[in-house]
């Protein structure tokens, strides 16, 4: 029998709040709760995946490319390593 550990490392989707927070600063978007609205998503899950509770679910991925159209993908998101 073979002993297989798990890998120490997983690979996570992070959003890139900063980059988010500085494109909808010029709409005038400053609380979680208007950028959340502005995204057609519940506050409670705007700031879980801010905070980085949660990963951001093909919805919240699929809300954010749909209100930022010109925006390309890997400037809101990034695939990052985090020890287990």
């Amino acid at each position: 029998m073979v002993n297989v550990e798990a890998p120490a490392v997983v690979r996570r989707l992070r959003f890139k709040i900063d980059v988010f927070d500085r494109i909808v600063s010029g709409y005038g978007l400053v609380t979680d709760s208007s950028k959340a609205k502005f995204l057609g998503i519940a506050q409670s899950q705007f700031t879980r995946v801010k905070n980085g509770v949660t990963q951001p679910s093909q919805i919240f991925i699929m809300q954010v490319m749909t209100a930022l159209p010109r925006v390309p993908f890997d400037q809101l998101f990034e695939i990052v390593e985090v020890e287990r």
